[in-house]
């Protein structure tokens, strides 16, 4: 925001002989010195302005304060401590210069923004957000004229130049601030913006009486010389001619460049100030984000960031801990050489004050600079600093503000007297007839005033409106001033003489002549001004002729002003009364008419008279009214007294009504429908109405129905129409629906138009049908007999009036398609079948019935779709396609063998398996009958054949029957049986319907013999049953046997196949291999009755005794028992039961064979026999539900069940794998 710059206040002082310390010290005599010397000044600004160039340099600022990071150990008020050690509180409380406290100038600070309204600043007294200390501000970073503060710096630092706080008090309290924004909110500025900113300094150094500029910012870099960079030094350069002192902080980076002599820039630019910072007291330690680090502080050491230069470094001053104003109405605490500068720029406006109280004129820069170091105290850089950096050892100048006034002061002198003259109450109204006014001017005299001084005054006309003698009295005034020895003050008094004639404003001019030898005439003229307080006062129309308005209030406008005389507040009463043709009435303006007083204020030539008309939605005439002026308070004169205005008529109303709203909607294309938009009442202007379509009532119309969207739109009436039609396309489809309603609604009409009828209603007839299936699918099963109907129901809703047909076609469909066959019993020439459906007047439904023939063929469920096509013309389908399945409901059973093959009195197991459709409960019989060779008859399964049926459950896929065939001591062949399927229920088909089995044989013919008896004589002996043993195992030819077949009627052949077969059992020293050299001798030798040791020779690796080895083959000359282990295991020792578990043999089997199993104390001898076929034990497990897990069984019964070595349940029953590894079933079984 900026502020408009002020004028300076003048105080009138009246004549007295008090003499004063200071040879000018009152604001007047400033003031007149200021005044005198402006327009001096401002042609030296026009020059200034002439040198400047525009660089607009991109080079970053940045500004020069550092935050402490951890040591905080104390806040102390900006100068509190810092104005003690600068002798700044003794300036201030030393008489001499109490009232030089910068006021007439104004300081500039180039920084972050400023808080507009922080109470540093001074009071806001009118309210605009703004101290009123704060004369004018901008942002140049952003170009516009908020110079708000979010950073903190900018308002701190301005504090520290010119707070006018009673404790955080600035350098010069009195000055007036300007504050010119160079960073934007968002980050560093850039030269360019400084440039920019000391360019509007140069300019307006005359017009805001600019003392000095504060630039706490800089480039960052550390410079040992002068520097003139980034295209701001030619206005640094402008603003030293001027005698504008332009202080800048030196930068911050003394650590960071290494305790390296330097400057920033623009400090060190020839034309500014370098200030430096020292601490202003004992404020303990600090660490900052630089690095540098103060381990303790103390009044006027040198911080340890602090850039300085035996050169560059103009001065010092207090620069930490500073706490000044903040963004937000806070106090913010900072440290850096940015708060040490603007302590200087605050001096500088003191000394600018000083110097025009003693001088009369400003300071040059150069003469400031020369003051201000000589005058300063001395610190060494390094005497006790207590510090990580390297100090300098050079001492530095730290200001004294008191000893730089002081200095100032000397620089007066006694001086000739030197004569002013100023106006100080001289511009007045003259008053009316035989008033007398008196117009005030101060003459001031400075110097020397030690003798008396004589200077000639007089009065004459001036400017473009003179004032003449009868202003005066008749004579203009004029006369001599006398001033005693000491005075410094004369008061000058000029009387004019008022009237009552009606006139311009007139000038008159003192001017001061003839001085006393040796007295100058500093500023010999004053101007007057006699203010003409004789006016007349008009009403005229401003804005009185206008529509009354639709709502609220309409302001009828008029001007009432007055000629001449404005200094003086007038008054006029007025009144308002219906005239003309249509008069307006009270009720216009509310109640009653409307009346009152009117105020021009003093200084003011008009006003505006604002009469509110009360607007109405009434059809009326144009009506007219007159607003009068009553007389006006003082000397004014009524001129024009009365004027008119007239309130135009700008009501009216709206209606819309159908026309043609009804209509069939077609199948495509579109439909129009028509409605009629009347207005009636004023038709003078050009009016609008917005319209809006929506569905109403049960059946609503949608946008699908116009098109995609709801209509809406606005009719214009052009001035003068009355009627409009709005048409609605209504978009036809053959989609079947009831019929629709739709409104047309009437808003927003121009304003002053009231909407009479808002709505009128449409209707879309239908006039489409459409056909749907019931049902979009359909199933049945397929049957057994004759064929199946699956019947599908078409469906036609919407219009009935008319015949329609449509046809439908049947094909396969989904993953598993019907066959022209499922619909034609599989004759030829089949073909899917498709017809015609024909709805009557009227008629709703169809129904198409398909016919599906069965097969017996097992196959998946198979599905066909049934679609409509050719549909009469302007017939929908909702629905064109449904799909039927085929549900298959075939099953087969057959019969495979499981054992099929078993020696006598052991178990035969056959499985009857079921495939196909599984949902129902079937049964099947079963029975066993003579196979085709060496047939079983009854006898083999003790006299009568084994029959029964199986049921099987829903799901259940297999069963498993199992019988016994008797045992019998009969040698005899083979027998061979067949298990037949027969006497099925339901539609199951028997696939497999017989299985063989087989009897084995297991009678020897004639008598048992031992093992060893090879020739089956009856005996065995060494001479015949050894010698054959012996040349069999050697390897001998058959023919080589005969020497040694003895009484036997066995040929060669049958005896060398008897050694085979006896087998394993040959190896009587047990080391797994049968042969001639061990087992063959060992057992001649036995044969032959040699003793034991004889036997060792033939040992070979076996780890057996001989003894052992003779028991060995001992045990085979013993002809087998029939109660041995391997017999009982044949015979019926597991006890033949009635099924015990729905009739399954093969479960009792198991039992029963666990029984026998748990009553033996003994292992079973390893012996050769197959029990079953490991078939049966998958059947087994299927049959009687069996999981995965083998806790459930027996270990010995899975070991007997896979005696064939095969190792079924290694994979499957995982969790007895230990159980079943080889060398525990070897234990029962020779592998």
């Amino acid at each position: 925001m900026s502020v408009a710059p002020q004028e300076p206040n003048f105080v009138v002082f009246e004549a007295t002989s008090e003499s004063v310390c200071v040879p000018i010290s009152s604001a007047a005599a400033k003031a007149a010195l200021l005044e005198s010397s402006s327009s001096r000044y401002e042609q030296r600004v026009v020059e200034a302005i002439g040198s400047l160039t525009t660089t607009k340099s991109t080079a970053a600022i940045y500004s020069d304060s550092k935050l402490w990071s951890t040591e905080e150990v104390g806040i102390f008020p900006s100068l509190e401590q810092s104005a003690s050690l600068i002798h700044l509180d003794d300036y201030r409380t030393d008489p001499r210069f109490s009232s030089v406290d910068g006021s007439g100038f104004a300081t500039v600070i180039l920084d972050t923004g400023i808080d507009l309204d922080h109470p540093f600043f001074g009071p806001d007294s009118n309210g605009d957000g703004v101290a009123d200390r704060i004369v004018y501000s901008y942002d140049f970073a952003d170009n516009d004229s908020d110079a708000s503060d979010v950073n903190g710096h900018g308002s701190n630092v301005s504090s520290i130049v010119a707070s006018s706080d009673a404790t955080y008090t600035g350098a010069a309290p009195g000055a007036d601030i300007i504050h010119l924004k160079v960073f934007p909110d968002s980050g560093s500025g850039s030269f360019g913006m400084v440039e920019s900113a000391l360019q509007w300094v140069v300019a307006n150094a005359a017009t805001y009486n600019i003392a000095s500029v504060n630039m706490s910012l800089g480039d960052s870099q550390n410079h040992a010389s002068n520097q003139q960079l980034y295209g701001i030094s030619d206005e640094l350069a402008a603003l030293a001619a001027l005698d504008v002192i332009v202080v800048s902080s030196s930068g911050n980076s003394f650590y960071t460049f290494d305790s390296v002599q330097g400057v920033g820039y623009p400090a060190a630019d020839a034309n500014s100030l370098s200030v430096g910072a020292v601490y202003d007291g004992d404020v303990g330690s600090f660490s900052y984000s630089s690095g540098a680090v103060a381990n303790s502080t103390g009044s006027g050491r040198i911080t340890p960031f602090s850039q300085r230069d035996s050169q560059l470094t103009t001065i010092m001053a207090p620069g930490a801990p500073i706490t000044g104003a903040g963004a937000n109405g806070n106090l913010l605490t900072q440290h850096g050489t940015s708060q040490a500068s603007p302590q200087i720029s605050g001096i500088a406006v003191l000394a600018q004050d000083l110097a025009y109280d003693v001088l009369g004129r400003r300071l040059t820069v150069s003469e400031f600079v020369d003051l201000l170091r000589s005058t300063a105290s001395q610190v060494m850089d390094g005497d006790d600093e207590d510090d990580n950096v390297t100090n300098t050892g050079l001492t530095f100048p730290l200001v004294d503000a008191l000893a730089l006034a002081e200095a100032i002061l000397d620089l007066g002198g006694p001086s000739s007297p030197t004569l002013t003259i100023t106006a100080t109450d001289a511009i007045l109204s003259e008053g009316d007839d035989g008033d007398l006014t008196n117009f005030t001017f101060t003459v001031q005299r400075t110097g020397d005033l030690t003798a008396e001084s004589t200077v000639d005054f007089a009065v004459a006309g001036s400017g473009a409106a003179p004032a003449n003698a009868d202003d005066f009295g008749g004579e203009f005034p004029s006369g001599t001033l006398t001033f005693a020895p000491a005075e410094a003050t004369y008061v000058l008094t000029i009387q004019v003489t008022g009237d009552t004639e009606v006139e311009q404003d007139e000038q008159f001019q003192i001017m001061l002549s003839n001085a006393t030898s040796g007295t100058l005439i500093a500023e010999e003229t004053a101007s007057g001004t006699i203010l003409a307080d004789d006016s007349i006062v008009d009403i005229v129309p401003l804005d009185a002729e206008k529509p009354e308005g639709t709502g609220g209030s309409t302001e009828f406008q008029f001007t009432v002003s007055r000629t001449g005389d404005t200094s003086q507040a007038l008054s006029v009463d007025y009144s308002v009364a219906g005239t003309g043709t249509f008069p307006a009435d009270a009720s216009d303006f509310g109640t009653v008419f409307p009346s009152g007083t009117v105020e021009i204020p003093a200084g003011s030539t008009s006003v505006t008279l604002v009469i509110p008309v009360v607007a109405d939605l009434t059809l009326e005439d144009d009506e007219q009214f007159i607003v009068t002026l009553g007389t006006p308070t003082g000397a004014t004169q009524q001129g024009i007294a009365a004027a008119t205005g007239t309130i135009f008529n700008d009501d009216g109303r709206v209606s819309i009504a159908p026309d043609h709203a009804a209509a069939n909607e077609g199948d495509s294309g579109t439909q129009e429908l028509t409605f009629t938009v009347t207005r009636d009442g004023s038709t003078a202007t050009e009016f609008q109405v917005n319209y809006v379509v929506v569905g109403v009532s049960e059946h609503p119309a949608d946008g699908a129905d116009f098109g995609g969207a709801m209509p809406s739109g606005t009719v214009t009436f052009l001035a003068g129409e009355v009627t409009k039609t709005i048409t609605i396309f209504v978009s036809g489809d053959p989609i079947l629906e009831p019929d629709e309603q739709f409104e047309v609604h009437l808003t927003a009409a121009t304003a002053g138009f009231s909407i009479a009828t808002d709505s009128a209603t449409g209707t879309i007839l239908n006039d489409d049908a459409s056909l749907s299936w019931a049902a979009s699918s359909l199933s049945q099963f397929e049957g057994s007999t004759g064929p199946t109907l699956l019947t599908f129901e078409l469906l036609r809703s919407g219009n009935l009036d008319q015949i329609v047909t449509a046809d439908y076609t049947i094909a396969g469909s989904g993953s598993n398609p019907v066959t022209a066959d499922d619909f034609g019993d599989s004759q030829p020439g089949t073909e899917f079948p498709a017809g015609t459906v024909t709805f009557a007047v009227g008629e709703a439904s169809k129904l198409i019935s398909v016919s599906i023939f069965p097969d017996v063929v097992i196959e998946p469920d198979e599905e066909f779709s049934i679609t409509l096509s050719n549909l009469t013309s302007g017939l929908g389908l909702l629905s064109g396609t449904a799909i039927g399945s085929i549900l298959d409901d075939d099953a087969a059973l057959e019969i495979v063998a499981t054992i099929a093959n078993a020696a006598e009195g052991n178990l035969h197991a056959f499985s009857i398996r079921r495939s196909g459709y599984l949902d129902t409960v079937q049964t099947v019989t079963w029975g066993v009958s003579e196979g085709n060779s060496n047939p079983a008859n009854a006898s083999d399964f003790a006299g009568i054949f084994p029959s029964g049926s199986v049921s099987f459950n829903p799901g259940q896929m297999s069963k498993l029957i199992s019988f016994s065939s008797s045992i019998d001591s009969i040698a005899e062949p083979d027998e061979q049986f067949v298990v037949t399927l027969s006497s099925t229920s339901g539609d199951a088909q028997i696939s497999g319907a017989t299985a063989s089995g087989t009897i084995l044989n297991d009678d020897q013919i004639g008598k048992q013999f031992a093992p060893l008896d090879i020739n089956q004589n009856g005996t065995v002996d060494a001479s015949t049953d050894g010698n054959l043993i012996l040349a069999v195992l050697s390897g001998l030819p058959e023919s080589s046997l005969s020497p040694y077949l003895g009484s036997t009627i066995l040929m060669a052949p049958e005896v060398f196949q008897n050694v085979e077969q006896v087998g394993l059992l040959l190896d009587v020293n047990e080391d797994g291999i049968v042969d001639a050299a061990t087992d063959g001798n060992s057992i001649i030798s036995v044969l032959f009755g040699l003793p034991e040791t004889n036997l060792i020779a033939f040992k070979g690796t076996s780890s057996l005794s001989s003894a052992q080895i003779q028991e060995n083959v001992l045990a085979l000359t013993v002809v087998p028992q029939p109660n041995s282990s391997a017999a009982v295991i044949q015979s019926d020792v597991i006890p033949e039961s009635e099924p015990t578990n729905g009739g399954n043999q093969a479960s009792d089997y198991l039992l029963g064979l666990s029984t026998f199993i748990a009553s033996r104390n003994e292992d079973i001898p390893a012996a050769p026999v197959e029990l079953v076929d490991t078939k049966v034990v998958d059947d087994l497990f299927q049959d009687l539900g069996f999981t995965n897990s083998s806790k459930n069984i027996d270990p010995l019964i899975l070991e007997m069940l896979t005696a064939d070595g095969d190792r079924f349940c290694l994979t499957r029953l995982t969790d007895d794998e230990a159980e079943l590894a080889d060398g525990e079933v070897g234990r029962y079984f020779d592998w």
